[in-house]
């Protein structure tokens, strides 16, 4: 009998696969907040000749047998209802024969809705036997239960003519284990993102083949493609399992063209992130930082009058130094940055110089670190920072962090920290 867990899977048809797509492109998120790629393996159900739902669907199989074979009965696969028969034709003493199909990966599990007029009727795997009647009589119904191997036969063998034995197959699923996850690299990535632009995005898949691909722009969704084709479709959306056609088309590999809207997110720095899906449910990613640039900001000068003073008399200089601040700082390995400050040459002595960085780490934590220095009047003098040690994990795990330097009594500045 059909098992309870299989029964609801198949009595299942709501929702849409959109929505359990959109469940899995959260975990994806996830996954690329914490490492470059990864998998979400998960058991994959792959249907032939007609699905959870009773449609048909294509069956590639294999047949033997010199007095005998397979024929189709009521439509068979190509339309409801219709069966595959095994059976013999003109059969003598000795004769077999099968119907074998392959799969894609090791099984775990085969379910044969069939009708069975023995005798001598067997179904096995590559590995094991599945069920056999070996005297006159009927099975009519479902076979479920565990399998391995890689390979499924049904055979009839006829002990002496005449043979009346024949096996009507309605449908078959097996479950396979899909634990690797796809292999992706990104590439020809622009030197700044301006409207829609394509990133080029290279994926393999050794296991069911590969679904989808998509991009965000500091978590934003900005772009997605389709990679399967007519059979790599979800048969039962809505539900928990993932139910295939045994004959899906879901390539194994591809170069993919994926779109990215840079307007819907603000100009400036952000950091691309695209994710592959394998239609077992598997995700693999990769980021990359990219600047998008959609309204160039244009500056137009404001005449400024010029202030009028006294003969005699100069407008005070304050000690108050100066930061000379780059856009990028590199790391040394003990965690050691070097920042610039000066004093102008008006000030009385010297400028009394407080500089602090801030950067935020992944998990919400922050990691700072300031240094003080006394400038002489008209001198430069450089400032040593050192990293923390969650900081510089941080830093050798990203490639790159984002901070912020801060001169007392001036205004902050954004910087990058690359190693």
């Amino acid at each position: 009998m059909l098992t309870n867990e299989w029964a609801m899977a198949c009595a299942r048809g709501h929702g849409t696969f959109d929505y359990r797509m959109r469940r899995l492109l959260f975990a994806v998120l996830a996954l690329l907040a914490a490492a470059p790629a990864s998998a979400h393996a998960g058991e994959v159900t792959l249907w032939a000749c007609h699905g959870p739902d009773g449609a048909p669907l294509p069956f590639a199989y294999s047949a033997s047998g010199s007095h005998g074979g397979v024929s189709r009965v009521g439509g068979g696969c190509e339309a409801p209802g219709g069966t595959l028969r095994l059976g013999f034709t003109n059969a003598v003493g000795g004769d077999a024969v099968t119907l074998r199909f392959a799969t894609p990966a090791t099984l775990s599990r085969v379910w044969l809705d069939r009708r069975v007029s023995g005798p001598e009727y067997h179904a096995r795997t590559t590995s094991a036997e599945l069920e056999s009647l070996l005297s006159p009589g009927v099975l009519d119904g479902v076979f479920s239960g565990a399998a391995d191997g890689t390979a499924v036969e049904l055979e009839l063998r006829c002990a002496a003519a005449p043979c009346d034995a024949s096996a009507d197959v309605r449908r078959a699923a097996v479950t396979v284990r899909d634990d690797e996850a796809p292999v992706v690299a990104l590439g020809g990535l622009p030197s700044y993102g301006h409207g829609t632009f394509s990133v080029r995005v290279d994926a393999t898949d050794a296991g069911i083949g590969l679904a989808s691909a998509h991009a965000w722009l500091d978590g934003v969704p900005a772009g997605s493609v389709t990679l399967g084709h007519a059979h790599c479709a979800e048969l039962s959306p809505g539900d928990a399992t993932i139910d295939l056609p045994l004959a899906d088309d879901c390539p194994p590999a591809a170069q993919i063209a994926l779109p990215v809207d840079s307007t819907r997110v603000a100009d400036g720095q952000h950091e691309l992130a695209v994710a592959v899906l394998d239609a077992a449910g598997n995700t693999a990613g990769a980021r990359a930082p990219l600047r998008i640039v959609n309204h160039p900001v244009v500056v137009v000068p404001t005449p400024t009058p010029t202030p009028t003073l006294p003969p005699a008399v100069a407008p005070p200089v304050k000690a108050v130094a100066s930061l000379h601040a780059a856009k990028r700082y590199k790391v040394s390995r003990t965690g050691a940055l070097k920042v610039a400050a000066s004093c102008p040459s008006a000030a009385a002595r010297s400028c009394r110089a407080t500089v602090k960085l801030s950067a935020k780490l992944p998990g919400g934590k922050r990691a700072t670190a300031s240094r003080r220095a006394t400038i002489r009047a008209g001198r430069r003098a450089t400032l040593t920072l050192k990293l923390n040690a969650a900081a510089r994990r941080a830093l050798r795990s990203r490639g790159a962090l984002s901070a912020t330097l801060t001169l007392a009594g001036a205004k902050p500045v954004g910087v990058k920290l690359t190693r």
